[in-house]
């Protein structure tokens, strides 16, 4: 199974963007994330804590591109964003269980999608190396990793939890490198080099 790792110093450099592109331009490609079952998680924490204050106002947490980086509000959440708690979510089941379970969940992801015909798994949130670590054991996975960033995109951590799980992959960590222009211009570019480098099939229709 072939398996593409996207990682970037920076949130917002387009990479769920290209992922949906590439799926529309080549067969059989899943988009999957480390971070689904956390956030699935994160809201099953924040929804069990509520449950014990009854006579207060359950937030509303979205991880949606123009939620995640605010505030959730209101007792006890107060300035913690759905970024920070995702974050903080799983450093904490880390802890209880090990450095390892979140690449062994992606991995069953990853067995399901083949089951279910696909060919190419394409993770676009990928952050630590315990991830990657875990899937490139798997003797039936074909690893890449990519490096991407976008001309004049600018981020700054809004905490440490964040910043704890921005920046530790560098480009040289990764197979391939590629910058987005300003006006995603050369995305055709990434393209013809996943394709070679990857083998993947046009989609034709």
């Amino acid at each position: 199974m072939k398996v593409l790792l996207i990682n970037s110093e920076k949130p917002r450099t387009g990479k769920s963007t290209y992922v949906a592109h590439l799926q529309q331009t080549y067969l059989g490609i899943k988009h999957l994330a480390f971070a689904q079952p956390i956030k699935d998680l994160s809201i099953q924490f924040a929804s069990s804590l509520m449950d014990h204050l009854p006579s207060i106002d359950a937030p509303v947490i979205s991880y949606d591109t123009h939620s995640k980086d605010k505030p959730i509000g209101g007792y006890p959440f107060g300035n913690t964003s759905p970024r920070e708690l995702v974050c903080d979510v799983s450093d904490l089941y880390t802890k209880a269980t090990n450095t390892e379970i979140w690449g062994r969940v992606a991995y069953e992801y990853i067995l399901q999608a083949e089951k279910d015909g696909f060919e190419v798994v394409v993770f676009d949130d990928w952050r630590r190396f315990s991830e990657s670590d875990y899937l490139k054991q798997q003797e039936d996975l074909d690893i890449t990793t990519l490096y991407l960033s976008k001309e004049g995109v600018e981020f700054v951590p809004s905490s440490g939890s964040v910043a704890s799980f921005e920046g530790n992959i560098k480009p040289l960590d990764c197979d391939l490198t590629f910058e987005f222009t300003n006006d995603w211009g050369n995305t055709h570019d990434l393209d013809s080099i996943l394709s070679c480098y990857m083998g993947l099939k046009y989609n034709h229709g």
